[in-house]
């Protein structure tokens, strides 16, 4: 730290002095304000009004001791010993009998420098210079009788006649003095500069904290902690905590030298998470730190983590009820006590057969429901094996079973905390889970899997079956109580076959994302024999069938709507189908889809996976009719 940071100021009692100290003060490279005074001097009473603006203040004797008493800064007084005494009497050693010395304070070995010299010596001490005035009273001035002081006493000796001797300060003294000086303002700066980044320190931190020492006295609080206790920092230092939190227990942190965390006591009618850590120095320990945090913070905090967690992961609700596309006055009937439900916050049960769009529903009500700003959490019951669905649902404890992420994993019900579960085909559920699910919805809380802690929980669940559940239960496949928790509101969604103007509507928009230019004529031929097709996947399966149309339109233009339908319908399961034995059927058949299946891998970059997913069949199945022989096919001119 460079040096000329530092303020210094002064106190010289003769103007020697004073020169002395600034050419000092300009070697040691600090900045110095030259005061002359004296004590009781006028100037010494200016002194006190800024004297925050200076960083020590040096000056001698009784002057020195006035000041330590009036300021609040470190006062520097220089120091007199015995070796410039000396120096300074031997001169006066032959000239005088008698030596009075007259001082503030008292300099210890004055006998010693009386016997070097051979002189007779006597020490007083003043405090004012009423003192002096009483002291020098007591003397007769005379030729062999000669005062010694500083200025004071040396001004009021010669005014009644007294032979004087001036104490002069040793330069070394001074420069001692104000090296002093310097290394106290510099300790001084380290410490305000510790101070100040602790302060900020605790004053950003957005708990209460308190420390306290090992006799349980609060020694620091910031800002927050001051709230919490209705209290501030000037009231409350060097008291025990315990008279302002009587349920602090520091002290039972002090005996232990344990941490005690995750406590909740009572303060001002709100609730507080403490945490308190020891200090610990070589094993001593010599205080505590509280940490007090609000209740609702943390509640916060925890809600937007998993609100985080939900994003990042695609835990969010993807369509809402204007997604559901229908011209059907029963499906619209449907939508509107499906939005009637998103009010509520009770558990909703959506029945209808595959491919109607239950999990549309599920995501509009969350959509629309107050919850829609949380979690929405999508899981298939039928699609993971049962002894991975309970972890799944429920999380597990690291360690739970072998295999198992060595950090634990958090359950789908802790990640729908305040949004929503959505149990689709939970017809599928295996009876000891249902038993587990049953515990969750009734107690509104879970356990990890190999865990023993309880967590709260805060789920709506929206569950799907494609079975009869109540059929389900009277087989006994289903519980019953189960089946009454769930089924708090129910939903049935008509199949595509109930809902004819939707095959109309929506096959036509299907086709119409694909950016084609529909044929009337063709399109109505088409849509009478639609109408009559068993929709077995509903609404999935034409929006499938509708992709295939529109990519088969474009490879094969001159081919009638109709045509077209019926012949990818051949993917379909064989034994769904009527079969063909036409040999020439069979070969234009297998031309056109090869044909097709080529298309589709040029325009999807030989990407086969994506192929199989486009044409509804295994990729086994696309490497089966790649490897057919159609050098022997004729041209795919087709009228099926």
């Amino acid at each position: 730290m460079n040096k000329k940071m530092f303020n210094l100021v002064f106190v010289a009692p003769d103007q020697e002095l004073a020169k002395f100290a600034r050419i000092e003060a300009d070697n040691l490279g600090c900045n110095m304000t030259i005061l002359n005074a004296i004590l009781d001097a006028p100037d010494i009473s200016k002194l006190t009004d800024n004297h925050k603006s200076y960083d020590a203040v040096i000056s001698r004797g009784g002057t020195a001791a006035s000041l330590e008493k009036m300021l609040s800064i470190p006062v520097i007084s220089i120091n007199f010993s015995l070796s410039d005494l000396l120096n300074q009497l031997t001169p006066y050693k032959t000239r005088y009998k008698k030596l009075v010395l007259i001082t503030y304070e008292k300099i210890a070995g004055i006998e010693y420098v009386a016997a070097a010299l051979d002189l007779s010596i006597e020490f007083h001490s003043f405090q004012n210079q009423a003192d002096i005035a009483r002291l020098l009273a007591s003397y007769i001035p005379e030729q062999q009788l000669c005062i010694i002081g500083g200025v004071l006493v040396f001004q009021q000796a010669q005014q009644r006649n007294f032979n004087t001797i001036l104490l002069k300060t040793a330069s070394e003294s001074v420069r001692e003095a104000i090296s002093r000086a310097i290394s106290v303002s510099k300790f001084k700066h380290d410490v305000q500069r510790k101070a100040s980044r602790l302060n900020t320190i605790l004053s950003s931190v957005a708990e209460g904290v308190i420390v306290t020492d090992k006799f349980n006295r609060i020694e620091l609080i910031n800002p927050i902690a001051e709230k919490i206790i209705k209290n501030t920092h000037l009231n409350v230092i060097g008291k025990e905590i315990s008279q302002l939190i009587p349920s602090s227990q520091t002290g039972l942190v002090i005996q232990s030298k344990k941490a005690h965390n995750g406590e909740l006591i009572e303060i001002g009618g709100k609730t507080y998470v403490v945490n308190r850590m020891p200090i610990l120095v070589n094993q001593e320990c010599l205080g505590v730190i509280c940490t007090l945090t609000e209740e609702n913070k943390i509640k916060h905090a925890e809600y937007k983590l998993r609100k985080r967690e939900a994003t990042k992961r695609g835990f969010i609700a993807k369509y809402c009820f204007d997604d559901i596309l229908t011209r059907n006055d029963n499906m619209e009937k449907c939508k509107l006590l499906a939005t009637m439900y998103s009010a509520t916050d009770a558990n909703v049960l959506l029945y209808g057969a595959s491919g109607v769009g239950k999990e549309l529903f599920a995501n509009s009500i969350h959509f629309a429901s107050p919850r829609r700003h949380n979690p929405f959490i999508a899981i298939n019951c039928a699609a993971i094996p049962e002894n991975l669905l309970e972890s799944e649902l429920f999380g597990y404890e690291k360690g739970a079973f072998t295999g198992a992420n060595k950090e634990g994993k958090t359950g789908l019900f802790e990640l729908a905390h305040t949004g929503t579960l959505f149990l689709d085909e939970i017809a599928e559920m295996p009876l000891a889970l249902q038993a587990r699910l049953l515990r969750a919805l009734q107690e509104k809380e879970i356990m990890r899997v190999g865990g023993s802690e309880v967590i709260p929980i805060d789920v709506r669940v929206i569950s799907a079956s494609n079975k009869n559940l109540t059929q389900e239960v009277v087989k006994e496949r289903f519980r019953q109580d189960l089946y009454y928790r769930l089924n708090h509101l129910f939903l049935r969604i008509p199949t595509l076959s109930e809902r004819p103007e939707d095959i109309a509507y929506l096959s036509e928009l299907f086709l119409a994302e694909h950016k084609i230019d529909i044929d009337r004529l063709q399109y109505e031929a088409l849509l009478h024999y639609l109408k009559s097709y068993s929709w077995q996947g509903n609404v999935r399966e034409l929006k499938f069938m509708m992709q295939r149309l529109a990519l088969m339109i474009g490879l094969f233009p001159q081919q009638s709507y109709l045509s077209l339908f019926k012949s990818f319908c051949l993917f379909e399961a064989s034994e769904s189908r009527e079969q063909h034995s036409n040999q020439d059927f069979k070969s234009r058949t297998l031309a056109f889809q090869v044909a097709l299946i080529k298309q589709c891998l040029a325009e999807n970059n030989q990407d086969y996976q994506k192929v199989s997913q486009i044409l509804n069949i295994s990729k086994m199945t696309v490497y089966r009719y790649l490897k057919q022989d159609i050098n022997t096919v004729v041209n795919p001119d087709i009228n099926v």
